[in-house]
């Protein structure tokens, strides 16, 4: 289990914005020629929004926009995506009968026996990961978002 808490701002996120720069996973891959499947992604959403997004993974350090930005990425940071899971804020659990104090969305599609997207390293032990606002007008505190990703090496 992979874990990360991106930066994020303060000023309020519009539908399309990335909501922070590509953020390194050092040592994701065991090698320079090695390959993953990603099998779950949790989200831990502090401000219990429960926001919907697009969760992207690459290999390209550079981002796919600017924090708090529209998405604009270079055709050549859009052809190395990797992987993206999409999450709506009906796969959030939060608020009254869940946790108080956060929403908590676990990703994973147990049909296929996890998420299913198969990732590789193109000589890099390093992913990165950014996620761009999919609904609505959200607003986040520093460290309002966590992710966990569950990966199964082959």
């Amino acid at each position: 289990l992979l874990e990360v808490t991106p930066t994020i701002n303060t000023v309020e996120y519009d539908i399309g914005d990335c909501l922070f720069v590509s953020t390194e996973i050092p040592n994701f891959f065991r090698g320079a020629n090695d390959y993953a499947e990603i099998k779950s992604l949790t989200i831990i959403d502090r401000s219990v929004d429960a926001p919907a997004m697009s969760v992207y993974l690459t290999t390209d350090s550079t981002t796919l926009g600017a924090i708090n930005a529209t998405a604009d990425g270079a055709d050549s940071v859009v052809e190395d995506v990797q992987c993206i899971i999409p999450v709506v804020a009906a796969d959030f659990l939060g608020g009254a009968n869940f946790t108080d104090t956060a929403s908590v969305a676990c990703i994973t599609d147990p049909a296929n026996d996890g998420i299913g997207c198969i990732v590789g390293s193109n000589g890099s032990s390093s992913i990165y990961i950014c996620a761009i606002l999919a609904a609505g007008a959200e607003t986040f505190a520093v460290g309002d978002l966590t992710f966990k990703i569950g990966v199964k090496y082959i």
